[in-house]
C-alpha cells in the first residue's frame, strides 16, 4: 500500500492530467448509460426492433396470469405467425369464419337499407303527386 501512495505523490502534472481526463471520460460514459437513454427517447430493445423491422409476439394463456407466458422474439413476418397461432387456437376458426360472414352480412344489411330508403322515397313522391295542389289544400285548412 505504501508503494501505491508513493506512486500517487510522485506523479508529475502530465500524469495527473491524464488521470483526470480518464476519469472525466469514464464518468461521461457512465452518465450517458444512466440517463442518456431516457433523454434521447431510447427505450431499449423496442427501438432496436423497430430499426431492424423486427417484432415480438407475446403469448398469454388462460392460466389466469396477466402477463405473457411466452414471448417469440425477432420475427420479420410477425403477422403471418400471429395469424397461424390464431388459426391453431381452439374456436378461432369459427371466429374467423364468423367475421368473414359478418362482413358479408354487414354489406347485405347496408344494401337492404339503401333499397328500403329508395322505396320509401318513391312512395313519398307518389303520395305527393296524388295530393291536390298546395293552394287548394291551404284554403281547405283555413
Amino acid at each position: 500500500m505504501r508503494r501505491f501512495f508513493r506512486f500517487i505523490y510522485e506523479m508529475d502534472a502530465k500524469a495527473w492530467r491524464t488521470l483526470f481526463v480518464s476519469f472525466v471520460l469514464f464518468g461521461g460514459v457512465g452518465v450517458v448509460f444512466l440517463f442518456g437513454a431516457q433523454v434521447l427517447g431510447f427505450d431499449g430493445e423496442a427501438t432496436v426492433e423497430r430499426w431492424l423491422g423486427l417484432a415480438k409476439i407475446q403469448v398469454q394463456t388462460a392460466s389466469g396470469s396477466s402477463s405473457a407466458e411466452m414471448t417469440i422474439e425477432g420475427l420479420k413476418d410477425f403477422e403471418g405467425v400471429r395469424d397461424f397461432l390464431y388459426g391453431r387456437m381452439r374456436g378461432a376458426r369459427d371466429r374467423l369464419h364468423a367475421s368473414a360472414s359478418g362482413e358479408q352480412a354487414a354489406m347485405d344489411s347496408v344494401q337492404l337499407l339503401a333499397n328500403t330508403l329508395s322505396e320509401i322515397a318513391a312512395e313519398l313522391r307518389q303520395i305527393r303527386r296524388s295530393l291536390p295542389s298546395g293552394s287548394s289544400q291551404e284554403s281547405e285548412d283555413a
